[in-house]
């Protein structure tokens, strides 16, 4: 039997969580020609993903293609659910960064198993609330290592999503370490570090577990 009382509150609780995560309307001053928000103080911040797409269109850091991540950017549509950097740590002209995707609907899959119900049952009402605009995966989940250059905005995917007993739900925390890298995964099971070696990294690398 459904409980509709815990449904309505678990709906309620979700959008009060989602308002928190919306960024304030009003905050900064967009520039939407240069795509740069003047944010005060001295400080700016230009978008640099998706550089040819105005303010407030569909972006991620990467794109999409045939339900895959890829860099290659002139190929399929900006990836929504890669929008969230969870970690990162600088090398060289490199900024090195671990992906949570679909930071939202991360959060609603552990309220749900919280609240007794289905991380399908909010996304429908989220939907609703929303009209469908607001981004929620499908339950799939993407986390990227990824590096972005500082200086020109390449856009470089070092790891792709990990399955089987190394699945991860993304990359919680980053240190360099005798000119290595290594990433807290927050695994489905044991969570370990996966290690990068940014001097002899290629994307045919085997990837490194750390217990």
């Amino acid at each position: 039997m459904v409980n509709h009382h815990k449904m309505i509150n678990a709906a309620i609780a979700t959008l009060a969580t989602c308002a928190m995560l919306l960024p304030v309307a009003g905050s900064a001053n967009a520039n939407e020609s240069s795509n740069t928000a003047v944010l005060g103080a001295g400080y700016t911040a230009t978008k640099i993903s998706h550089p040819n797409a105005g303010l407030g269109e569909d972006d991620g850091i990467v794109n999409v293609l045939n339900g895959e991540s890829t860099d290659d950017l002139t190929q399929g549509s900006a990836e929504r659910g890669q929008n969230y950097s969870w970690s990162s740590v600088g090398y060289g002209d490199w900024m090195y960064v671990g992906t949570c995707y679909s930071a939202i609907g991360s959060t609603l899959k552990f309220m749900a198993k919280t609240m007794s119900t289905t991380y399908a049952s909010i996304k429908a009402a989220l939907d609703v609330a929303f009209n469908g605009e607001l981004f929620l995966d499908n339950g799939e989940n993407h986390s990227l290592l990824l590096k972005i250059n500082v200086k020109t905005g390449e856009v470089k995917i070092i790891v792709n999503a990990i399955g089987g007993e190394h699945a991860v739900n993304g990359y919680r925390a980053a240190v360099e370490f005798h000119d290595k890298l290594y990433f807290a995964a927050a695994a489905k099971g044991q969570p370990y570090l996966l290690e990068i070696d940014p001097k002899t990294y290629r994307r045919d690398t085997p990837v490194v577990f750390v217990a």
